[in-house]
């Protein structure tokens, strides 16, 4: 199997995929550290800039009995047989990303992608709605987040594409302005 766990920066991504790739005796590709290694062109005030050609170029041909983890997957990835999108809630980044000490202009880039479920809509377009699963992170362990994976790749739990749905949370609270400027 080739496994890829994505999502919006700070969803929990690197540490679920430690310990779901641990579990399952799978080989652990870490997306952004290859991208860091071998294709970044630029930076742009905190954000590199990504060759994602040449990044698509080095990940043809992944071997089976691999799980690949970064936002990036969606944009570099072919061949793949399931896709897990994790998602946690707009509040709840907010957090992490003040703790990570982000810029306001990169916190409410991530969370405006976040609110709009981008990486979902990417990750569909790019593998098929089959091969994608969103799993809601907020207020769960690595290691429940871990649980849930493994059961969905044994067939245990249903892995039919959910909808989360940000927006409309954000939207019924009245608190869209936070968010995005208009």
């Amino acid at each position: 199997m080739r496994l890829v766990i994505t999502g919006t920066p700070g969803v929990g991504k690197h540490t679920v995929s430690s310990i779901v790739a641990h579990r399952l005796g799978m080989r652990l590709i870490d997306i952004n550290a290859i991208a860091m290694n071998s294709a970044i062109i630029a930076m742009d005030e905190s954000t590199y800039i990504v060759d994602v050609d040449k990044l698509a170029d080095i990940f043809k041909g992944v071997e089976d009995n691999t799980l690949l983890v970064g936002h990036l997957a969606p944009y570099v990835l072919d061949a793949i047989d399931l896709a897990i999108v994790l998602r946690r809630s707009p509040y709840e980044l907010r957090d992490i990303y003040g703790q990570r000490g982000y810029s306001e202009s990169k916190a409410k880039d991530n969370l405006q992608s976040e609110i709009l479920g981008i990486i979902t809509h990417d990750a569909v377009k790019r593998f098929g709605d089959n091969k994608v699963v969103e799993i809601d992170c907020t207020g769960k362990s690595a290691e429940d987040v871990a649980d849930e994976i493994i059961r969905i790749v044994r067939h245990e739990q249903d892995g039919m594409l959910g909808h989360i749905d940000w927006l409309a949370l954000i939207v019924e609270r009245d608190e869209l302005r936070e968010f995005f400027d208009y």
